[in-house]
């Protein structure tokens, strides 16, 4: 069981990630906290912050910091739970009547629908969180149903009512107005819960707890075609039939389906076999060019391409070479590339890449560690050509 967390007014603000890459999260964290007028030392940083299985907790003064220097979610960033309140395990009516008390107030003075997010810290491992959390949601629906009827009223189901992806880092979109609707969210950890009312625009994942599930298609290839379902989501645009695609280490397939079935034309690049089904009438096409993807480049009567997809077992390093001869050339205009990480300190490899990004002018980008994502990283984002 985990610790109870060591805060004396039970505020914290928490920040989510997949098992096994809390460090990573710290060393982001603590980067951008460092680079702020007037940082504390990182070695006082790190003592403000408990480190649990797929969670880190840390003073709301933290992480308002950080969000201050860098206002876009962390790469291993979950989901986020801002001020959060902690209530230890108990009986759910009475944990529920607590979560109504001490946080629906945002809920009660407004007048704007709203919804629950409940979910486990770690939604990947056993089930029994994950139930808790939803019973606590029930729950608190129910005491809602009799002390706030007026309010019931307003509220909608989670998959009825949903925010959109985070702005893309550079973008000059105006912020999404519809997105200020609050969500109390409900984090069920061992030993207790987590809860808050935010407005959706503050998540760092429409979905409970960052878990962007996408349903599978029985006729893709590979399982690879979660993880461009979900690039797609987050980039806040999917492919249009008649668009041009190069998909470089593509078989067998998974991300060049994905193109195909929306009706675009795609160059699949890889010396590997492409095992594509076949494809109802007004599906795109492909061609599969048996070749390494990293030297290929587009003919240039097809320049620029609609987008660049990558996905190959390559270094960071090698990845941010290969991006940037696309980029700077103006070869694609939307892409979708994905990262592997080496076993150790993943965000040292990464530093280059991102500064690399940061410096390109024209450019909207993310890079987040996707929940169909496993040790890598998804980059995503568009360039005006």
């Amino acid at each position: 069981m985990n610790p109870a967390p060591s805060t004396a007014d039970g505020v914290k603000s928490i920040l989510l990630c997949r098992a096994g890459f809390e460090p990573a999260l710290l060393a982001q964290l603590g980067q951008s906290l460092s680079m702020e007028p007037g940082a504390a030392r990182p070695g006082a940083f790190a003592d403000s912050v408990e480190t649990q299985p797929c969670l880190l907790c840390l003073p709301p003064s933290a992480l308002e910091a950080a969000d201050a220097r860098a206002p876009h979610p962390f790469i291993f960033e979950r989901q986020r739970i801002e001020r959060a309140q902690w209530i230890p395990d108990g009986p759910v009516k009475p944990t529920a009547r607590l979560i109504v008390r001490t946080g629906f107030a945002p809920i009660l003075r407004g007048d704007a629908p709203w919804t629950i997010h409940a979910f486990a810290a770690a939604p990947e491992g056993p089930g029994g969180l994950a139930r808790r959390a939803g019973n606590l949601a029930d729950a608190v629906l129910d005491y809602c149903r009799d002390h706030f009827p007026r309010t019931l009223k307003r509220y909608r189901p989670p998959d009825e009512l949903r925010g959109r992806p985070p702005a893309l880092q550079g973008s000059r979109s105006p912020p999404d107005p519809g997105a200020l609707f609050p969500i109390l969210q409900v984090c069920a950890t061992p030993g207790g819960v987590w809860h808050a009312t935010m407005p959706a625009n503050r998540l760092s994942d429409p979905c409970p707890g960052g878990a962007h599930r996408k349903p599978f298609d029985q006729l893709a290839p590979s399982r690879s075609y979660l993880k461009i379902e979900e690039a797609f989501d987050m980039l806040g645009e999917s492919p249009r039939r008649g668009q041009t695609v190069a998909d470089l280490g593509a078989a067998p397939g998974g991300w060049t389906y994905a193109f195909v079935k929306r009706g675009c034309r795609v160059t699949a690049v890889d010396n590997g076999p492409m095992r594509i089904p076949p494809l109802p009438p007004g599906a795109g096409s492909f061609r599969h060019m048996r070749r390494d993807g990293i030297g290929f480049e587009p003919p240039e009567s097809e320049r620029p391409l609609d987008w660049l997809a990558c996905d190959m077992l390559i270094p960071p390093g090698q990845a941010l070479g290969m991006m940037r001869r696309w980029l700077e050339n103006g070869w694609a205009r939307r892409f979708i590339i994905n990262i592997k990480l080496p076993q150790q300190q993943p965000m040292s490899a990464l530093q280059p890449l991102v500064e690399y990004l940061e410096r390109m002018p024209d450019l909207a980008f993310g890079i987040r560690n996707l929940y169909h994502d496993r040790r890598e990283v998804t980059l995503f984002g568009a360039r005006d050509l």
